[in-house]
């Protein structure tokens, strides 16, 4: 298949500045996308997909007051469904890598989004789970792709007036409609190589029109600020500083940030894992 350079039109203005001190990064943070727990279902399609089969639960529940607040029917029917812990790291992982991120944080019903994947593997396949509680499994299976070619990305330019590295040279690797099969939530988009590398991509699916009594606000932009893949976030960098200069914040740290790049730590999900996850499932 050939391969060419596809970028959303916007995708280099999906970036962080910061304006003189960490303290913006903590404002900034209102702003991040929110999760709307509650909400449909959803079925969705890829480039080059294979057919999996979604359970779907109601798109409109009903809310009721039960011995611990609010409860939905709609997620009670969701975190019914059958679990399953396939989305765990797991096995020996081979040498080499596969990492990867999508054209956006969040998306809903309808919307197309696209991911970027470097990888040192010959091919490797995605599984989408939506994370929650499912009976202790913590993820239910909603899509998967087939198996999709390896290609690995050159490496991400830093722009040198502020230290952003941005992964906007990146080609396109695959595209998922966001149907109605994935219910609002958390998404974790499992990239398994054909060595076993193993790593994860984060999207929050929201509805818009919801009027859910709780929803939970993802903290994308802190998370970004602190990720430094190519070496550089909002509090650290790489190379020298001028003798005299101040040692925090230091002189050689990014004062842009941008989303067009994996996270470096948390096997492409930063902290999700250990912090966001246990609020939602």
């Amino acid at each position: 298949m050939a391969r060419h350079a596809v970028r959303s039109p916007w995708r280099r203005r999906r970036s962080l500045v910061l304006a003189g001190s960490a303290a913006a990064v903590a404002a900034a943070v209102v702003l991040v996308a929110v999760l709307v727990v509650a909400g449909g279902t959803t079925r969705p399609s890829v480039v080059k997909k294979r057919a999996t089969t979604s359970t779907t639960v109601p798109v409109n529940g009903r809310t009721f007051l039960g011995p611990d607040g609010v409860e939905s029917t709609s997620i009670i029917a969701e975190n019914d469904l059958p679990g399953t812990d396939a989305w765990r790291i797991s096995g020996t992982q081979g040498s080499g890598y596969v990492e990867g991120f999508a054209d956006t944080t969040y998306a809903e019903a309808g919307q197309r989004v696209n991911f970027y994947v470097s990888t040192s593997a010959p091919s490797y396949e995605v599984v989408a789970y939506r994370m929650g509680w499912y009976q202790g499994d913590d993820a239910r299976e909603v899509w998967s792709s087939a198996q999709l070619p390896g290609v690995v990305q050159p490496p991400c330019p830093v722009a040198s007036a502020t230290n952003m590295v941005a992964c906007d040279n990146w080609s396109l690797s695959f595209t998922v409609t966001i149907t109605r099969a994935f219910f609002p939530g958390d998404y974790l988009f499992k990239l398994t190589g054909s060595g076993n590398q193993q790593s994860y991509v984060l999207l929050v699916v929201w509805d818009p029109d919801s009027h859910a009594t709780y929803l939970v606000m993802s903290r994308s932009l802190t998370m970004q600020g602190w990720n430094t893949f190519g070496g550089y976030d909002f509090y650290q960098g790489e190379g020298p500083c001028p003798a005299g200069s101040s040692t925090y914040p230091p002189c050689n740290r990014a004062l842009v940030v941008s989303f067009d790049r994996p996270y470096a730590s948390g096997n492409g999900v930063s902290d999700f894992v250990g912090d966001e996850l246990p609020l939602v499932e």
